[in-house]
């Protein structure tokens, strides 16, 4: 079937307020997110900024002044987390040769004559 010009000129006439009201809302849609996407852009920058003028150089100003005492405890708790360390390690071999034993077991169990 063949829409005549007349027929076409019809459908597009009738279908002109819908066709508006999406393009209207679709524009709105894209401002809205557009308006978003800028304003948290400049926030991040202004966000970014103030830490670096503000508080990387706080954060620099007190490691600086509490440099003796974090080498210091870095000293004292480097025997320690070794210590801590080994334990860990220690348990973690028991456990898994346990594990190796159980399994063996099981399948001498399994396969036995």
């Amino acid at each position: 079937m063949e829409l005549s010009q007349e027929q076409i000129n019809s459908i597009l006439e009738d279908a002109k307020p819908s066709i508006v009201e999406g393009l209207k809302k679709q524009v709105s849609t894209a401002c809205v997110y557009n308006l978003k996407q800028l304003v948290s852009d400049e926030v991040t920058k202004e966000v970014k900024a103030y830490i670096s003028a503000e508080i990387i150089p706080e954060i620099r100003r007190q490691l600086i002044e509490s440099k003796e005492g974090l080498i210091s405890s870095a000293v004292k708790m480097g025997p320690i987390v070794v210590e801590e360390l080994t334990k860990t390690l220690a348990n973690n071999v028991k456990k898994n040769l346990e594990s190796s034993w159980n399994r063996k077991s099981i399948l001498e169990g399994l396969f036995k004559d």
